[in-house]
């Protein structure tokens, strides 16, 4: 609800726009590129389907229409005048790709990441909006997310939880101290060769944790009902790779942040 209008996403790849005070239709915007079908879980849908959960922050209504960055053409984002549904930005988050040259020149093992995400609720932090490992700016502008390259001797870094290590909603340091190693060094056993190679030529190996900045995340996507027992919604400001997710500040199931 924004300025009296009420914003929501639809399963047919448009945006609504309907007047709080009597549930008048004042716009509608069709998200989708083409006006298309198909049978979802028993449903019509569109392949670029929206969720409804509408994003409003800095004056703009922000959206996603598609299932994921490697389908049908990737995912589409739009920032909209929540006045008027006129598009103001827009951007698309494509990661296809044949086979995977997504893990060619970086550091990640790709036996535990993969690039891409898909279409999920959007996130707004300080100044910028997320979803998945994707980050971009208000005006849509795809934001460097570098992979963090951390070593077992650097052990509480990978989360960025410095500065929250007193806090009660955090993993004790003397645990992380007691799981970091054990998890790291699995990994360099399980891969010698390609984690000498990255350690040879980025310094570090990595199981795709990144820098994204702080805010909050689902690693199985907000949208997953599933409640499998190693997904987790988590503040933190790195996306969590591998064998992290459960040491973010902080995590659980459903997660709630604010001032208070």
């Amino acid at each position: 609800v924004h300025g009296g209008l009420i914003l929501l996403g639809c399963a047919d790849g448009r945006v609504y726009c309907l007047r709080a005070a009597d549930g008048e239709l004042v716009w509608r915007f069709r998200a989708a590129p083409s006006d298309e079908r198909i049978v979802a879980f028993g449903r019509l849908e569109s392949p670029w389907r929206v969720h409804g959960s509408i994003l409003v922050t800095g004056g703009l209504a922000y959206c996603t229409a598609g299932r994921s960055t490697y389908l049908d053409g990737g995912v589409r984002v739009f920032a909209l005048d929540p006045a008027t549904g006129k598009v103001v930005h827009k951007a698309t988050l494509d990661t296809w790709a044949r086979t995977r040259e997504d893990a060619k020149g970086k550091p990640f093992i790709p036996s535990y990441h993969i690039e891409g995400a898909f279409s999920d609720v959007l996130v707004s932090e300080g100044g910028f909006i997320y979803m998945g490992q994707h980050k971009l700016d208000l005006a849509l502008k795809e934001q460097d997310v570098p992979y963090a390259l951390i070593d077992p001797k650097n052990k509480s870094k990978a989360m960025g939880m410095e500065e929250l290590m007193d806090k009660p909603y955090v993993q004790k340091m003397e645990t992380q101290k007691r799981d970091e190693p054990v998890q790291r060094n699995w990994q360099l056993r399980q891969w010698p060769a390609m984690a000498k190679e990255h350690k040879a030529k980025y310094g570090a190996s990595n199981l795709g944790e990144r820098k994204m900045g702080r805010h909050v995340f689902a690693t199985g996507g907000f949208l997953d009902d599933s409640w499998y027992n190693r997904t987790f919604w988590m503040y933190s400001q790195t996306w969590p790779g591998f064998h992290i997710a459960n040491r973010g500040a902080k995590t659980g199931q459903l997660l709630v942040v604010g001032p208070d």
